[in-house]
């Protein structure tokens, strides 16, 4: 367990709490918590060990099983077991549909007056895009570089590489 202070999230180990390997156990119910001397010390709740120890004897893996086979679902639901019921909840399901429906049909407007406001936004950012993948503006300042430097062996190898991407950009959707 550890105390941390309240501006941090990660506890320094001179603020970590020893822990009473005696009073590990939880208290009885509605006892009241005894005093601490450091008010750092207070623990609120009670403590629970992460382990809990397991049950040491044997296993009855048949009374397991058969506890198991009571947790089971029914293959078919309780409700489609009777015809009544089947229609009742077939009707409640189509109310709620309708429900939903009217609700969304009575908000279509605002849809769409929030769709009609992001348009010019949305497609600005993918005309944006569209422009940099399909000039690869993404490598003009290496481009820019390599001429600064006067290194044209670098150049020419970048400008095959530019060439190259934008001929497969302009190409790809024709190709289908």
């Amino acid at each position: 367990m550890t105390v941390t202070h309240e501006t941090r999230d990660i506890a320094c180990p001179e603020e970590i709490a020893p822990v009473d390997r005696a009073n590990t156990s939880a208290p009885a119910s509605n006892e009241p918590a005894r005093e601490v001397e450091n008010q750092n010390d207070l623990l609120e709740g009670r403590v629970i060990q992460v382990d809990q120890p397991h049950e040491s004897g044997p296993v009855d893996v048949l009374a397991g099983l058969a506890a198991r086979r009571q947790e089971r679902s029914p293959l078919v639901p309780v409700w489609l077991r009777s015809r009544t019921d089947a229609l009742q909840v077939l009707a409640w399901q189509a109310e709620h549909t309708g429900y939903v429906l009217a609700y969304h049909t009575l908000r279509l407007p605002k849809y769409v007056a929030k769709l009609l406001a992001r348009t010019p936004v949305g497609t600005w950012r993918v005309l944006v895009e569209l422009i940099s993948w399909l000039f690869d503006l993404e490598g003009r300042p290496v481009r820019r570089a390599a001429v600064s430097k006067e290194e044209s062996a670098e150049y020419l190898a970048l400008s095959r590489q530019r060439d190259n991407r934008v001929r497969s950009a302009c190409s790809s959707p024709r190709r289908a």
